[in-house]
């Protein structure tokens, strides 16, 4: 928020008169040069305190700092998007979270199964990357529910059993960082370890694979015509790029299709678009039986 909204004007002449309202007599300017003060204090003891072995340091309404500018402001904006989309079962990326730390929404009835980006730059300001689910306590009623993998950064793996029936099933949080960031240079790699888990649970009764893959796939093969019966996929993006290219053969390798193009006109929007171009790179992976 204070990042990119309160450098308008208009924003700080607002809180200005909202003040003036309590009573208290500053400028649209005092406030802004405030806030930046402050702001600036909160980072740079946040900081010193991942660099200090030190007992941590605090300044002047820290707590309340941190409520909008940490981790946990993050926390309130997945907890309202989640609550509101009111799913069984949520695959969380980029959850920001490190060391033990989980996403608690336990009161709105979720249990959280997490796996946090191993190693964080110490200069980074927060923590990075990070996947996990959110499953609904509902669901836990009717299955027993393990991880079964998380020995790769961006990659969770939950396994399903019912405790009534024989049904199993397998998911998967995914998150691919984009191709520009250090940790997004080795996508093969990446999807080879997801191929490798299909393998490994070839005998379920159904695999979800859910994340975001930072994968343009543009006019690329995702299945091969001459074996597989699947329907053509429309697009409207027709750039790929390299981690598109990987995760073509990955589809290709794994039997899996991508639903965008292929379940009607609401599966075939951009699902980014900035200034330069607009973009569809959140696919839906299917698995062709």
């Amino acid at each position: 928020m204070f990042n990119s909204m309160c450098r308008k004007k208009p924003i700080w002449e607002d809180i200005s008169k909202q003040l003036k309202i309590k009573g208290i007599d500053r400028t649209g300017k005092q406030c802004e040069v405030r806030i930046h003060t402050m702001t600036t204090k909160y980072r740079k003891i946040v900081k010193a305190n991942k660099e200090s072995g030190a007992s941590p340091k605090f300044c002047p309404f820290f707590e309340q700092l941190d409520e909008v500018l940490g981790t946990k402001a993050t926390f309130g904006v997945n907890t309202a998007l989640i609550c509101n989309i009111n799913a069984d079962i949520v695959s969380v990326c980029e959850t920001h979270l490190s060391g033990t730390n989980e996403l608690d929404l336990a009161e709105d009835g979720y249990k959280w199964y997490g796996s946090n980006r191993t190693f964080i730059h110490r200069n980074a300001p927060k923590a990075s990357g990070g996947v996990g689910f959110l499953v609904k306590h509902s669901i836990l009623k009717s299955f027993d529910v393990r991880i079964i993998d998380k020995s790769v950064d961006g990659i969770l793996g939950l396994l399903f059993r019912n405790k009534e029936t024989d049904f199993t099933c397998v998911a998967f949080s995914c998150y691919l960082p984009p191709e520009n960031s250090p940790w997004g240079r080795d996508a093969q790699t990446f999807y080879s370890h997801v191929l490798s888990q299909i393998y490994l649970n070839y005998d379920v009764d159904a695999i979800f694979l859910l994340g975001d893959f930072n994968s343009r796939l543009g006019n690329l093969k995702d299945v091969s015509t001459e074996f597989d019966n699947v329907t053509t996929r429309e697009t409207i993006d027709k750039t790929h790029n390299q981690h598109g290219q990987s995760f073509s053969e990955f589809l290709n390798d794994s039997k899996f299709c991508v639903l965008n193009g292929r379940s009607g006109e609401q599966s075939n929007k951009f699902t980014s678009i900035s200034l330069e171009v607009g973009h569809l790179e959140t696919y839906q992976p299917y698995h062709i039986r």
